[in-house]
């Protein structure tokens, strides 16, 4: 029986700090005829689930700054099933501080970060005592990240994998993370959002 009247409040998640979670899919259907009769062809197909949670239960405190990467994974169709292959730690960049809540790793041979340039970030949207960011911006390869809701590390395929239902969050098995975007404002509790691809 399906219960159209659920507390967010009484929504029983193991992992900290989650602030909201929207899951969304869409299935492949192909409808084809042959000699007058049809048939629905169901091709397997891949969800999103989008988290945004508190990365600590701490104001933070220094500098504005922002923090991200982007996972390239390479979804191969095998018939009827999908197959995630891990491209790598993913393009990252910090822009400002983030304090410990994001690190680039250590790559062996190559200096991490691998570019560095200034960063302006300004809205006057709110009023004139809106803080601004003007920083450096250091883009890299690879990712740690510190805080709630999970430790990441993106050098790793392994690194990259969550099982959100382990902690109470739907039936989707292992979920392969997508990207991460850490926002830390001065005064605020800092926020991250991560998103998750998986197999429908």
């Amino acid at each position: 029986m399906t219960y159209c009247c659920n507390l967010v409040g009484n929504f029983n998640i193991s992992a900290k700090g989650i602030i909201s979670i929207t899951s969304q899919g869409s299935s492949d259907v192909t409808l084809v005829s042959a000699g007058g009769k049809n048939a629905a062809i169901v091709a397997p197909s891949t969800g999103t689930v989008s988290i945004s949670a508190y990365a600590s239960n701490q104001r933070y405190i220094g500098c504005p700054g922002r923090a991200g990467v982007s996972i390239p994974w390479m979804i191969r169709n095998d018939c009827d099933t999908f197959h995630y292959l891990f491209g790598g730690a993913g393009k990252s960049y910090i822009s400002g501080e983030v304090g410990t809540y994001a690190s680039f790793p250590t790559i062996n041979g190559v200096s991490n970060p691998l570019n560095t340039y200034a960063v302006i970030n300004a809205s006057a949207s709110s009023g004139p005592s809106a803080l601004y960011e003007n920083s450096l911006q250091r883009d890299g390869y690879g990712l740690i990240y510190k805080g709630y809701p999970w430790n990441i590390n993106t050098t790793t395929e392994d690194g990259c994998k969550i099982n959100l239902t382990s902690y109470g969050i739907g039936t989707y098995g292992e979920c392969k993370l997508q990207n991460i975007s850490l926002q830390c404002v001065p005064g605020q509790i800092p926020v991250v959002n991560m998103s998750f691809i998986y197999s429908i």
